[in-house]
């Protein structure tokens, strides 16, 4: 883990940190380097995620979540959009309906809604509904509602 921290302080190459991501086995490596992004500065934030995008390692989501706390929407945005490719994790619903229902980004509360819909959870439903009550952007409401329909 210490040599990809390394490698993310530097900047090395996407692909290489996606490489270096696919290695890692440890759950709790992703997790610490989640935190530990959160002290880098913006670009290499950024960088990071792009990585991460390009990361096969499912277990890349322990970093994602850590993520959701990112002072930067575009750096919040693409974490909850890189797990909504790799196809959500219940665990994560608790901040991913968090950042639904309260981020001030409409772009952030829009791609928390696919990450929260690909769970498929009865409590993603329910979520989803309460967000729908009170969301004031016309945009994050139609995804919802899309979502919705698509849930059932």
């Amino acid at each position: 883990m210490e040599a990809l921290w390394q490698m993310l302080q530097r900047g090395e190459p996407i692909e290489e940190l996606s490489s270096a991501f696919d290695r890692l086995s440890a759950e709790g490596d992703f997790e610490e380097i989640g935190e530990r992004l959160l002290s880098l500065d913006d670009g290499l934030r950024l960088h990071a995620v792009a990585a991460l995008e390009m990361a096969d390692n499912p277990l890349v989501v322990g970093t994602l979540a850590a993520l959701y706390e990112d002072v930067l929407d575009s750096v919040r945005e693409r974490s909850l959009l890189i797990l909504n490719r790799l196809g959500g994790d219940v665990l994560a619903e608790p901040m991913v309906s968090g950042l639904m229902l309260e981020d001030p980004v409409p772009a952030v509360r829009a791609a928390a809604v696919l990450a929260l819909a690909v769970s498929r959870s009865p409590k993603a439903r329910s979520l989803m509904l309460e967000a729908l009550e009170d969301e004031p952007d016309a945009g994050v409401r139609a995804r919802l509602e899309a979502q919705l329909r698509k849930l059932g």
